[in-house]
């Protein structure tokens, strides 16, 4: 059997080991809950558009404005219906996943 040499693997930073592992557990609530955000975010502009502060303030046409906003969306969302399916599940309901 021959030896293989070893793989070299990139260096990464303390920071960056503690928060994969947060990610990876965030992986399936996000792809679950991704499109129930941009679907609520669409409505969203729309009723921002009657208010004159965020017309002037806000982007309203821009795609990046929708993404973000998709994106706020999802970080409000995956701790409260995480905390609804603990709930449902008759376990001790906890922020993270």
């Amino acid at each position: 059997m021959a030896a293989s040499a070893p793989v070299p693997t990139a260096p990464t930073a303390p920071r960056a080991r503690l928060l994969i592992p947060d990610l990876i557990a965030y992986a399936p609530a996000i792809c679950l809950r991704k499109e129930i955000a941009l679907v609520l975010a669409v409505p969203l502009i729309h009723r921002f558009r009657g208010v004159p502060a965020f017309e002037r303030g806000l982007p309203l046409d821009g795609r990046w404005f929708l993404y973000r906003l998709g994106w706020v969306l999802i970080r409000v969302a995956i701790p409260l219906v995480g905390w609804v399916e603990d709930v449902a599940a008759r376990k001790k309901p906890r922020l993270l996943p």
